[in-house]
């Protein structure tokens, strides 16, 4: 399917009225079971999955200070695979454009990311990356290029190349960065190469 989207933010769901500020928090009305759930099908079947650290994640969902840009994206992206995760196959070529298939919580994280505090955080990060990766693959290709272009700026905010700001990181947090930024990097790479 050609993505015909003509900007970044916009409309909540594709031919709708209803504009992103109008949406309720999709986060506050998932109940914790069906969380855990998500969290579990994203951490076996999700390919972006090696990208999160599954103890760190659960620690801040517990303890209350998720990243909810993070969240929206686990639980947006996951909703597409779910059907594997229930024994059913996806079709091959399969986009998640359609209307059915772009849920409120994808919707909620461009929302979030419109909406981002400039000071980046590993969180944020790591979700601008899967979020560039799940459109580039199975949503909307330009959003995905965008997203890749906003990771190039998040690197330097987070000090990717810079010895001293990854000092300040854990081993994990550290590990994490690096896997976001080289799976960025090598999706970029390899757009570039599509288009000569």
């Amino acid at each position: 399917m050609v993505d015909d989207s003509s900007s970044f933010f916009g409309s909540a769901p594709l031919n709708s009225n209803c504009k992103y500020e109008e949406k309720v928090n999709p986060l506050n009305a998932l109940p914790p079971q069906q969380a855990m759930r998500m969290i579990d099908c994203f951490f076996c079947i999700h390919p972006f999955c090696y990208l999160l650290n599954k103890t760190l994640l659960l620690q801040s969902y517990w303890n209350d200070n998720a990243d909810p840009l993070l969240m929206s994206v686990i639980y947006g992206t996951t909703a597409y695979y779910f059907n594997l995760f229930e024994g059913r196959s996806l079709i091959l070529g399969e986009t998640a454009t359609s209307k059915d298939q772009r849920n409120s919580f994808l919707h909620y994280a461009y929302h979030l990311l419109e909406h981002a505090d400039p000071n980046t955080t590993l969180s944020q990060y790591q979700a601008v990356v899967i979020l560039g990766l799940f459109e580039v693959q199975y949503g909307f290709s330009k959003k995905g290029a965008s997203l890749f272009a906003l990771t190039r700026v998040l690197n330097c905010q987070l000090g990717v190349s810079d010895p001293e700001a990854r000092a300040k990181m854990s081993e994990v947090e550290r590990e994490m960065l690096i896997m976001a930024f080289w799976a960025s990097n090598n999706c970029i790479t390899r757009g570039f190469l599509e288009c000569k």
